[in-house]
């Protein structure tokens, strides 16, 4: 009885103070980590030697409907993700050293952390939602549902979690348990342009030139080869000024860091829609990449035309971002 006791003191203490911290955290427009960094979670990037993993086993509570078990040992690891060149996210997998038979799994421990030259422990929300949205009075996230479990560590108030930390396991059964990782150092593979997936979808021009742009859009679920659809319309100009559009499309593998679509444009309709436009024309090739998440470079040969009012020629721009998906930021 007296596990049962501590443990409820313990999550109701700890709700509300999880959801105190995390609602500050979140109301403050801070997120913790950039909303790309888990496209394929629970499946995550090593973080490579540089970035070593942290592991131990405790002693955590077990709790049978009708009375209270024993103690049994849990094996925990906690390692980095890298994301981007300044930024990372701390993950842990949990295992349960014990058959579940009749007995709910073991009960999820207390994580904090501490930056180097702290003193105080500041709370972690463990959560299974690979976008940054704090959310502490999940109370259901404290009990396995699995003997294998894997949780995202989200930074509630306190410490950069991208500097080297200590990071405390607590049961309140056993003692805690300790364990350190060094500072973030980024991997080759975030420091290469960014991956086509959906993050990199929005609108992006160049500010010192104003009315040209593109937008780009990532269409779709992942097909039977897990490619998904990327289309966009480029608004630019002819010889003359006028306005002239050229789009195009393709399926991409969303692991690639740039791509090659084709581009064709229209002409022959009108205002609103009172004629149809003729079949769309070939005008050449835009290879595309994403050095961050905020940034276009744009490659463009066009293929050549009997049209002298085509505009023709190649070359490479480099454009901002300047809008994104509502709910699906990049960094």
């Amino acid at each position: 009885m007296q596990h049962i006791t501590r443990l409820c003191s313990r999550l109701g203490a700890a709700a509300m103070l999880s959801w105190s911290a995390t609602g500050a955290a979140h109301w403050a427009g801070r997120d913790p980590y950039p909303p790309s960094c888990l496209p394929d979670w629970p499946a995550y990037r090593s973080g490579g030697p540089a970035n070593p993993e942290a592991s131990g086993i405790i002693d955590v509570v077990r709790i049978q409907p009708t009375r209270p078990a024993d103690p049994i040992k849990m094996a925990f690891r906690i390692a980095r993700v890298p994301c981007t060149a300044t930024q990372s996210v701390l993950v842990v997998s949990t295992t349960d050293m014990a058959p579940p038979g009749e007995i709910p799994g073991g009960v999820l421990p207390d994580f904090a952390a501490r930056s180097a030259g702290d003193d105080q422990f500041h709370g972690l929300n463990p959560s299974r939602t690979p976008l940054p949205v704090p959310s502490g009075n999940e109370l259901w996230r404290a009990f396995h549902k699995y003997v294998n479990n894997d949780y995202i560590l989200e930074p509630t108030i306190g410490p950069d979690l991208n500097g080297p930390v200590t990071i405390r396991v607590d049961t309140l059964v056993a003692e805690p348990v300790y364990v350190t990782l060094p500072a973030y150092v980024p991997t080759e593979e975030v420091l290469q342009p960014r991956p086509l997936d959906s993050f990199v979808a929005g609108h992006y021009y160049d500010a010192a030139h104003p009315g040209e742009g593109i937008v780009i859009e990532s269409i779709g679920t992942p097909d039977a080869a897990g490619h998904t659809y990327l289309r966009y319309v480029w608004f630019t100009y002819d010889k003359n000024g006028h306005p002239f559009w050229l789009t195009g499309g393709d399926t991409v593998d969303p692991h690639s860091r740039s791509t090659r679509l084709p581009a064709v444009h229209l002409r022959g309709g009108r205002f609103a829609g009172r004629a149809n436009a003729a079949p769309p024309v070939p005008w050449g090739t835009v290879e595309m990449s994403f050095p961050d998440c905020n940034t276009l470079r744009l490659s463009y040969a066009s293929s050549g035309s009997a049209d002298p009012a085509i505009p023709q020629g190649s070359g490479t721009l480099e454009w901002k971002r300047l809008g994104k998906p509502a709910d699906h930021a990049c960094d």
